[in-house]
């Protein structure tokens, strides 16, 4: 009677251990998905910001070569050492 209790109560214990090893299992998956998914949002995130600061520097130069008068961007091609277009020139 006592040995079929103990292996009862063994059993018993069996079962629970593996199913809070499951468990813990399961939720340790479930963290490591949110932190990769965290991870990638952040990087998401890190590259918008990347491209919105290029493209604000793209418009600040633009609105700058807009504003230059002929002579400016004459003085800026010289200083580059680079031609200008002349079919361009309006």
């Amino acid at each position: 009677m006592m040995n079929k209790l103990w292996a009862f109560l063994s059993g018993v214990l069996g079962a629970l251990s593996v199913f809070f090893y499951v468990s813990n299992k399961q939720k340790d998956q479930k963290i490591k998905r949110h932190k990769d998914e965290a991870e990638r949002y952040k990087a998401e995130a890190e590259q918008q910001r990347y491209i919105a600061k290029s493209e604000r520097t793209t418009k600040r130069i633009k609105d700058r070569i807009d504003r230059a008068s002929e002579s400016d961007i004459d003085c800026m091609l010289k200083q580059q050492g680079a031609l200008r277009d002349e079919s361009e020139r309006s």
